[in-house]
């Protein structure tokens, strides 16, 4: 197979805790987990790559039950795919008690994404959980100083004159940062309510400032991190580049009613209940995605990962 899956996102569960205002899995009223049946089937693929990079997310993955279980299995099968765990940091002793059990069998290079939204705005957007994070960020510190720990930050009109200040947090914590815009996610973070992300120009303008500042010396960012803002300092001037995007051939998301996507933004192209992922992979729906992008570029989204285009 000329395309492998190098990288597979996999939401573990829709459960979740807070109820964040550019979120709204909370409001799901059907809920869904997925079950160490369908883990393991998705990882005996042959269409996944020698390197794949798996994490593990949610709604709140340490709400799903069997975590545990689903763990040992990712770290039985192949202990160098499990790469991180994209948590809202609010169950600090679930939290020490996973590391506290795993932290011997996991890589090198395995991370503790934390969702933080601002060390002074986050509980506006999340609700009462920064003392929360604050205590598990202590309580891994203590424990597990080896273990790396991410901030993401999701930027939104409620938070986005907080970024500078927690970069500075976290720079002062030896934590790594991540800032992202937020953005309307129909498939996933968005199946209630359909909305944009938008933002006026004076905090456009705001937000461009506080970008431009990480990228000097003073605030050192790391290269592909440094990359991603520039591509977000682009996307709100409004200078969209229309390019090749590699998700579709290169990264699966499952969710935790088994959909597969190759990315947030496009159909989902199969479920892993009624078919292997390896025919879903190679399936013609899947192959139109990549064909599509490969023919017409796309410059539709600013994310991690992702295109939009209209299908």
């Amino acid at each position: 197979m000329k395309n492998k899956i190098k990288y597979m996102n996999i939401a573990l569960t829709n459960r979740c805790n807070l109820k964040c205002v550019m979120c709204d899995i909370w409001k799901e009223k059907s809920k869904s987990d997925l079950f160490i049946g369908i883990i393991n089937k998705a990882l005996e693929a042959k269409c996944l790559h020698e390197k794949l990079d798996i994490t593990l997310t949610g709604g709140e993955p340490f709400l799903h039950k069997e975590l545990w279980l689903l763990t040992d299995a990712l770290l039985s099968k192949n202990p160098r795919w499990f790469k991180g765990i994209s948590t809202n940091g609010t169950r600090t002793k679930d939290v020490a008690h996973y590391l506290d059990d795993f932290s011997n069998r996991l890589p090198s290079d395995f991370t503790l994404h934390i969702s933080m939204d601002g060390i002074n705005c986050h509980d506006h957007q999340r609700g009462r959980s920064r003392d929360k994070i604050l205590n598990t960020i202590h309580a891994v510190r203590e424990a597990h100083p080896s273990v790396k720990i991410k901030i993401k930050f999701t930027i939104t009109h409620v938070n986005c004159t907080d970024i500078i200040p927690t970069f500075r947090f976290c720079q002062k914590n030896g934590l790594d940062f991540r800032a992202k815009l937020a953005e309307y996610a129909g498939n996933y973070t968005n199946r209630i309510n359909q909305r944009s992300f938008t933002f006026d120009d004076a905090v456009k303008k705001s937000i461009i400032r506080d970008l431009l500042k990480l990228g000097k010396e003073k605030y050192r960012l790391r290269d592909q991190n440094a990359a991603f803002v520039a591509e977000m300092v682009r996307f709100l001037k409004g200078n969209v580049r229309q390019g090749i995007c590699d998700v579709p051939s290169q990264r699966v998301f499952l969710m935790s009613n088994a959909d597969v996507f190759t990315c947030i933004h496009f159909p989902r192209i199969g479920n892993l209940h009624n078919n292997s992922l390896d025919r879903i992979w190679a399936s013609a729906i899947a192959e139109k995605h990549r064909n599509i992008i490969k023919q017409d570029g796309c410059g539709g989204c600013i994310s991690y990962h992702g295109a939009r285009v209209s299908l």
